[in-house]
């Protein structure tokens, strides 16, 4: 009897959440860097609001889902003097263990994710880099000879 009873815990407990949320989260660390290192990023949601300003290299927390079954999108652009630099999207994929739920026909588990936004995975690292080095490289020279 105890065995069954266990059994059947397990898999209630197993229904009523979703494979992606206990096994991968709806908030990841992203570290953000440019090339050159030392220019500021700027990260803005998919709405356009700003969600955090810093000098690279840094980490920051983001959420993976906006809303249900949406992920939110990252737009990062990189400023060098109040001017746009760069621009780069970060990615954000469907979390594999999401697929666990498909494979075990785990209805609940599908909405349990896709309501947390642990259905969604942002990558953890991101580089951006310089429309134009070249052009960068030319005026920082510029500027030291000055």
């Amino acid at each position: 009897m105890r065995k069954f009873l266990l059994i059947a815990i397990l898999a209630l407990t197993m229904g009523l959440t979703g494979c992606a949320t206990i096994f991968s989260d709806s908030e990841y660390p992203v570290s953000i860097d440019s090339s050159p290192s030392l220019l500021v990023a700027e990260i803005s949601d998919g709405q356009g609001n700003t969600v955090h300003r810093e000098q690279t290299p840094f980490t920051v927390t983001l959420d993976a889902g906006d809303g249900f079954f949406q992920k939110q999108e990252y737009t990062i652009k990189l400023f060098e003097s109040g001017n746009v630099v760069g621009e780069i999207e970060i990615d954000n994929s469907l979390d594999p263990w999401f697929f666990a739920n498909i494979a075990g026909s785990n209805i609940v588990g599908m909405l349990v994710d896709g309501a947390t936004g642990a259905m969604w995975s942002l990558e953890s690292d991101v580089v951006v880099y310089l429309d134009d080095i070249e052009e960068w490289s030319s005026k920082q020279t510029e500027t030291s000879t000055e």
